[in-house]
C-alpha cells in the first residue's frame, strides 16, 4: 500500500506561418509596386510619408510581431547613418531585421559604422561596399538576425540600371530559414508535471519539465540522486566514494601518486609541469588560450580570422578582407600586385561635416565601352565611391594606344581648372588652363618670365584676333582674317 501524487500543466500555442513580400525601387522607377513591406493580405505596413534611403523593421521572435518600422534619410545627412547603426547594435538575437534601401541609398552608407552593423546583422562586404552601387539609386535588401555575423543573412541587391527588387519573406514560428545558419527560436510548448510516491519502503519524488527529469529515490539499497544539475551548497564529506566522471572547477590535491592512469577526457584549467618529455603528441583538437613557440612549421593552417594582440591586423579568411592600421607594407624584389576585375581600386575616402558629402580620391581601372580595352584613372570625385563616369570626376585618365587608334578613344585631364608648373611647390613658372567660363590660356609670371612658342604652321581664329600689350592694353594689333563687308579688306592694323 502507498500514496502517489500527481499534478500536471500543459501549456500549448499553435504554429504560425507569416508570409511577407518586400519591394524596394528606384525613384519615380518604372516598377508596379511602391517601395515597402506588404503582408499576405496586400495591405503596405512598414512606412508612412518619406522612404528615402532605407527603412529597418524590426520583428520579435518571441512574440511573433512586427514591432517597429523607421525611415533612415542618409541622402540627406551622414548623421542618420550614425542613427541607424546604434539602432541596429541594440537588437539582440530575439529579432529578425528587413532592411530596406530604396530611393537613393548609396550616399553615406559607409559612414558612422554602419558597415559594422550590417555585417552584425548577416549583410556582407562583397555585396553593401564592393557591389555596382555605381547611379544614384542601386536597391537593397537585407534580412537577417543581430548577431548572426557577416555573410549570413539573405542579402539582394540589383544595380540602379535595374532599378527594383520584388522579395518574399516566409517567418515559420518566429525563425527564416537560412543556408548556413541556425539560430530556432523554440515554439512556446510547456509540459510540466510532478510526482511524489511513498510505499511502505520507498519514497521517491519526480519532476517532468518538458522531458528533463529531476528525481529523488530513497529505498533499502540507498539514496539515488537525478538531475541535469545538482548543486551542493556546503561542505561536503565524502568517505569512500567511487566518482567515474568528473568535471572539477577549482580542485586542490596536497600529494597524489597515481600508479596507473587512463584519462578519457580531461580539461585542466591550470597545470604546471615542470619537466615533461613527450616524444610524439597526436591531437585532433587543441583549445589554448595562449600559445608561444621559439619556431613552428605549421604547413597548411585553416582559420576563419587572424587578429594581432594590438589590433593592427586583422585579416578575414573567409571573407578576403584585410585591415591594416600603424603599418607599413613592403614590397621587393619584382613583386607584382594584379587587378583581376574592372571595377578594382584603390581609394580614400573622407566625410566633410560641413556639407554633408564624402567624397573619395584615389586610383582605378576598367573597360572601355564594348570591353575591349583597358584604361586607368586617377583622380577624386564627388561621392563615397571612385567613379570616372562621375560628372564630378576630376583627374587624369589613360587609354590604351590602341583604344586611340581604333575606337577614337584620347588620354584626357579633366578639371574646371589645372596648371602645368616647374615646380610642386614655389613655382614660378607655368601655364594655367581654365575651363570656367570662356576658356582661357595663362602664363603663371609672364611677365617676369619670356615665354617662347617654337615653330608654328598656323594659327586658327575667327574673324578677329587681337595682339595686346600686357602692360597696357590699349597698345596692341588688331588682324582681320575675313573680309568685314564695310569696304575693308583683310587688314593688319593698331587697335586704336
Amino acid at each position: 500500500n502507498g500514496i502517489q501524487q500527481t499534478v500536471s500543466d500543459i501549456q500549448v500555442d499553435t504554429e504560425k506561418t507569416e508570409h511577407y513580400r518586400i519591394v524596394s525601387k528606384r525613384y519615380n522607377g518604372p516598377y508596379p509596386a511602391s517601395s515597402g513591406m506588404y503582408d499576405n493580405s496586400g495591405k503596405e505596413i512598414s512606412r508612412s510619408g518619406n522612404d528615402r534611403s532605407y527603412i529597418l523593421s524590426v520583428y520579435d521572435r518571441r512574440n511573433r510581431e512586427w514591432i517597429s518600422h523607421k525611415t533612415y534619410d542618409l541622402y540627406g545627412t551622414a548623421d542618420n547613418a550614425v542613427s541607424l547603426a546604434e539602432d541596429l547594435n541594440a537588437l539582440d538575437n530575439t529579432k529578425i531585421i528587413v532592411l530596406n534601401g530604396t530611393h537613393a541609398p548609396r550616399d553615406n552608407r559607409l559612414e558612422g559604422n554602419l558597415p559594422e552593423a550590417i555585417y552584425r546583422c548577416g549583410g556582407s562586404r562583397d555585396v553593401f561596399e564592393y557591389a555596382n552601387w555605381g547611379g544614384s539609386h542601386p536597391s537593397y535588401v537585407l534580412v537577417g538576425i543581430p548577431g548572426m555575423g557577416e555573410g549570413l543573412g539573405k542579402e539582394n541587391f540589383a544595380p540602379s540600371s535595374t532599378g527594383w527588387l520584388d522579395v518574399q519573406l516566409t517567418i515559420n514560428n518566429g525563425n527564416v530559414s537560412f543556408d548556413s545558419y541556425t539560430d530556432n527560436v523554440q515554439p512556446r510548448m510547456t509540459y510540466a508535471e510532478s510526482r511524489i510516491t511513498q510505499l511502505a519502503d520507498e519514497i521517491d519524488l519526480k519532476v517532468d519539465v518538458d522531458g528533463i527529469v529531476s528525481q529523488i529515490n530513497l529505498n533499502r539499497e540507498g539514496v539515488r540522486i537525478k538531475g541535469n544539475l545538482i548543486h551542493l551548497d556546503g561542505t561536503t564529506l565524502i568517505n569512500d566514494g567511487v566518482i567515474q566522471n568528473a568535471h572539477i572547477a577549482n580542485g586542490t590535491i596536497e600529494r597524489a601518486k597515481l600508479v596507473r592512469a587512463i584519462i578519457g577526457e580531461a580539461q585542466i584549467e591550470d597545470l604546471a609541469v615542470t619537466n615533461a618529455k613527450i616524444a610524439s603528441l597526436n591531437a585532433d583538437k587543441i583549445n589554448a588560450s595562449s600559445l608561444s613557440a621559439i619556431s613552428a612549421n605549421l604547413g597548411t593552417v585553416r582559420a576563419g580570422r587572424l587578429l594581432s594582440s594590438n589590433n593592427n591586423l586583422d585579416a578575414n579568411l573567409n571573407t578576403g578582407n584585410i585591415t591594416l592600421r600603424n603599418a607599413y607594407l613592403t614590397i621587393a624584389n619584382g613583386a607584382q600586385i594584379n587587378f583581376e576585375d574592372a571595377g578594382n581600386t584603390l581609394t580614400y575616402r573622407k566625410y566633410d561635416g560641413s556639407d554633408g558629402f564624402s567624397r573619395s580620391a584615389g586610383i582605378g581601372v576598367g573597360d572601355r565601352i564594348g570591353g575591349r580595352y583597358p584604361f586607368a584613372y586617377l583622380g577624386t570625385t564627388g561621392a563615397s565611391n571612385l567613379d570616372s563616369l562621375s560628372p564630378y570626376f576630376s583627374g587624369f585618365i589613360a587609354n590604351s594606344t590602341a583604344a586611340t587608334g581604333e575606337d577614337n578613344a584620347t588620354n584626357s585631364v579633366n578639371g574646371f581648372i589645372f596648371q602645368m608648373r616647374n615646380r610642386a611647390v614655389g613655382w614660378d613658372k607655368g601655364i594655367t588652363f581654365d575651363f570656367n567660363g570662356n576658356p582661357t590660356i595663362t602664363m603663371i609670371g609672364g611677365q617676369s618670365n619670356d615665354y617662347s612658342i617654337g615653330a608654328l604652321y598656323q594659327i586658327r581664329g575667327k574673324q578677329g584676333f587681337n595682339i595686346i600689350n600686357d602692360y597696357n592694353s590699349r597698345s596692341g594689333w588688331y588682324l582681320e582674317t575675313t573680309y568685314a563687308g564695310n569696304g575693308t579688306d583683310i587688314t593688319f592694323r593698331g587697335m586704336y
